[in-house]
């Protein structure tokens, strides 16, 4: 009776552990498409430092 067990527990886990390999080689990753909006910005009293963190670019606005 507990080799019954023992063997339906080792292939029911062995099979949750196969779908779950070839449903992760099946997942492609998202191409990131051209968002341009995700900044990081910091405000002083001298102005305000924009940062894209997806290309690198750096804006400062002087406030006024």
């Amino acid at each position: 009776m507990k080799t019954k067990f023992k063997d339906f527990l080792l292939y029911s886990l062995a099979c949750v552990g196969a779908v779950s390999l070839l449903l992760s080689a099946l997942d492609k990753p998202k191409e990131n498409s051209q968002n341009d909006w995700i900044y990081n910005a910091v405000a002083s009293e001298a102005g305000i430092v924009v940062y894209n963190t997806y290309n690198g670019s750096i804006k400062f606005t002087h406030l006024k």
